[in-house]
């Protein structure tokens, strides 16, 4: 037995690693991958483990070496290696099959698509606390509690028309805006421009998206190929919003814009539909609005803005955005917007 670190630089040694998962397992190999060792028995691979970022991903061992504590020597170099980078915060999605080895190392479930994947976290922070932040901001207790999910890259009057029909038919409505930093304008803008644009709104509560809702560990990508991987990203996402961020606010509703372009956000939708109802979370899907019989949506703003057609912005956007998008402060970001291809 040999324990070795792929290096991430030669083709030839993570072409081995992805054959191994392909081969053994239809697993796929992410390209964001950072680190990965694997256990060598006569030069061939016969368990492998990686991370990229705070997320242990592709966890894979051959059926005859089960048993023989292979996945808890690799884990435990992983983790070591990702507490050595100050990550302290870990999430692994795994197939169902490998619950009981991460139970053991301390991680505790945080929920699952059988037979497909299971979502588990270890370290300083947990669902419990951002429970707990949730909690502190319950606003609304009793009624239609309705509730948003939005990227806002950025807000736009598409979004404050979504938000203004859940706050008509609502008691309370959360917006949880993502906070994963894969957008090219940052989280912390978009949470503010939200909260500036709905101000008027009284019994709307803007709030942290956190690390549950549309994440990189929320979205695992390499469980199968093609058609399955959106499926199971999109379902395991919704299972977390339903079985447990849904609960901890008595959210009832959950508003989505029908998406007749990005077939992920589709799939997204067809997603929520299927599984919120039955934590108890009726789905509405409300048709997007129009400007000059175009679809408002963040991405029209952003080619508006890398073609410096500033009247389509200001034709798209709450007078609050495109005050922002035109200071000096937001200088930065537009040149970031007219040279970065951001899809959301």
């Amino acid at each position: 037995m040999r324990i070795k670190e792929i290096n991430q630089k030669k083709k030839a040694e993570v072409l081995k690693v992805k054959k191994f998962l392909k081969k053994n397992f239809g697993l796929g190999h992410d390209e964001d991958t950072e680190y990965t060792l694997v256990i060598e028995e006569d030069e061939a691979i016969v368990a492998t483990a990686s991370f990229s970022g705070n997320v242990i991903k592709q966890v894979a061992i051959k059926e005859i070496y089960r048993g023989e504590g292979y996945a808890t020597i690799l884990l435990e170099k992983l983790i070591n290696k990702m507490i050595s980078l100050r990550i302290v915060h870990l999430f692994v999605y795994t197939k169902p099959l490998n619950l009981d080895i991460f139970i053991s190392m301390g991680f505790k479930k945080i929920a699952s698509v059988y037979p497909h994947v299971v979502l588990l976290e270890w370290g300083n922070y947990s669902f419990e606390k951002y429970k707990n932040y949730l909690v502190e901001y319950k606003k609304f207790k009793d009624g239609k509690i309705g509730a948003l999910v939005m990227n806002c890259n950025p807000f736009t009057l598409g979004h404050r028309y979504l938000v203004e029909k859940a706050s008509q038919e609502c008691e309370g409505v959360y917006i949880f805006i993502v906070e994963e930093e894969k957008s090219v304008i940052p989280f912390k803008v978009r949470l503010n421009l939200v909260r500036e644009g709905i101000k008027d709104l009284n019994n709307v509560e803007v709030l942290n998206g956190g690390k549950y809702m549309i994440t990189s560990a929320t979205f695992p990508s390499y469980f199968t190929h093609q058609d399955d991987l959106i499926k199971i990203q999109t379902e395991l996402d919704s299972e977390i919003f339903g079985s447990l961020i849904a609960k901890a606010l008595n959210i009832n509703t959950r508003y989505v814009g029908n998406e007749p372009y990005c077939p992920v956000t589709r799939q997204y939708n067809d997603s929520l539909k299927k599984i919120l109802p039955r934590h108890g979370v009726e789905v509405i899907e409300v048709n997007r609005k129009e400007s000059n019989n175009e679809i408002i949506s963040a991405k029209k703003v952003r080619e508006a803005i890398q073609n410096d057609d500033w009247y389509v912005v200001k034709r798209m956007v709450p007078v609050t955005t495109f005050e922002y998008l035109k200071s000096d402060d937001c200088a930065n970001i537009v040149e970031n917007i007219k040279i970065i291809d951001s899809r959301h």
